[in-house]
Order: structure tokens, then C-alpha cells, then sequence
């Protein structure tokens, strides 16, 4: 059962643990995600990454889970899962104002590419 947990709810819920844990104070998480930090790269230029950046590319690396759970095929409970991750990050961005951010909408974007790619696959596999 528990391979039939979308990937993507996890960013889903690392951004509510920072939401209700008090990170992001007073319901701003935007303050919160606009928080950055530089890497030198071996170029020597100098690379600023923001917080949400990382809750982004975290994402990213969750959906390419999901894709490779998807090529080995998926049963029902997994596109029910993903169905729920969606809507509730639907809910939560439409319904509560410290989600109303480009960086969570672009994570509940990738539960729905989530659910484009469950469609996909069992369409290859009808043939």
C-alpha cells in the first residue's frame, strides 16, 4: 500500500510542516520562501538559491519518482492517491492564505502532472 503514495504529496507536506510548525510566522510564507542563500560554484560565479527554489526542486526530484513508479505500471489505489494529493492542494491553495503562493501552485501543478502521467501510462499499456 504504501507504494501507492504519490511522491509529490511529499513536497506537498514538507511545505505545511514549514507552514504550521511557525516557520513561516503569521501565516507569510512568502517572506519565508524568499529567504536566500550563495554557493560559489567552481565557475566562480556566484549562485543565489532561495528557499523556494529548494521546496521546487525537491518536487521536481518527487515527480521523476513518480515517473519511474509509473513505467513499472500502476494499479487503482495509486491514482486514487494521487487524485487526493491534487485536490488537497487545490483546497489548500484556493483556501488558505499562507499557501497562496507561486511556489505552492507550482507543487500542486506537479501532483497533476502526476495524475497526466498515471493516465498516460495505463493508456500505453491498453495498447
Amino acid at each position: 500500500m504504501l507504494s501507492a503514495f504519490p511522491m509529490t504529496l511529499v513536497a506537498l507536506l514538507l511545505y505545511n510542516l514549514a507552514f504550521f510548525s511557525g516557520l513561516g510566522a503569521g501565516g507569510d510564507m512568502a517572506d519565508l520562501l524568499a529567504q536566500n542563500f550563495s554557493l560559489v560554484l567552481p565557475s566562480g560565479a556566484r549562485w543565489t538559491v532561495r528557499l523556494s527554489d529548494l521546496f521546487l526542486a525537491f518536487g521536481l526530484l518527487m515527480l521523476v519518482v513518480e515517473i519511474l513508479k509509473a513505467k513499472g505500471g500502476r494499479r487503482p489505489a495509486d491514482h486514487l492517491f494521487a487524485w487526493a494529493a491534487f485536490a488537497a492542494g487545490l483546497a489548500e491553495f484556493l483556501l488558505l492564505k499562507g499557501f497562496a503562493t507561486s511556489t505552492f501552485f507550482f507543487l500542486t501543478l506537479l501532483c497533476l502532472v502526476d495524475l497526466a502521467i498515471f493516465h498516460g501510462a495505463s493508456l500505453m499499456r491498453r495498447g
